[in-house]
Parts: C-alpha cells; structure tokens; sequence
C-alpha cells in the first residue's frame, strides 16, 4: 500500500470510529428511556457498534511502521 493509500484507509478508519463513537454515544443519551428488551437490544448492538482499543490504537500506527510491521492488526 502506498502512502497515499494508507492516508485515504486512515481517514476511512478515523471516519468509522467517529461513527462508532457517536452511536454508543446516543445508546448512552437513550439507555434511561429504554425498557428491558430494548435494554437488552441496546448491549447486544453496543457489542458490535462500541469501538474498542484496538480500533483506537489502529489510528495512530504510522507510516513507517505499518512498511516496518505490516498491516495493522484487524
């Protein structure tokens, strides 16, 4: 991948978990509203919507070191 390849799948991925951040954000603005089936719907969609490390430290692997290290873990 070159690095201008590399800067677009960044951004793509900075875009997603802007995304994933904004949804688990409005899970948590509703959760209070919710009855327990939705409650229930809610944490099942958090496990999947609801970035986690990797996502966030898969943002700041450099250039450099994605040539050096390969492709970032999935």
């Amino acid at each position: 991948m070159s690095a201008g390849e590399y800067a677009a799948w960044r951004r793509k991925l900075s875009a997603v978990f802007a995304l994933r951040v904004a949804c688990a954000g409005v899970i948590i603005w509703f959760w209070d509203d919710l009855d327990s089936i939705q409650k229930a719907v809610a944490v099942a969609l958090a496990i999947v919507v609801v970035p986690g490390l990797t996502s966030a430290r898969r943002l700041f692997v450099s250039y450099e070191r994605y040539l050096q290290e390969g492709a970032p873990p999935a």
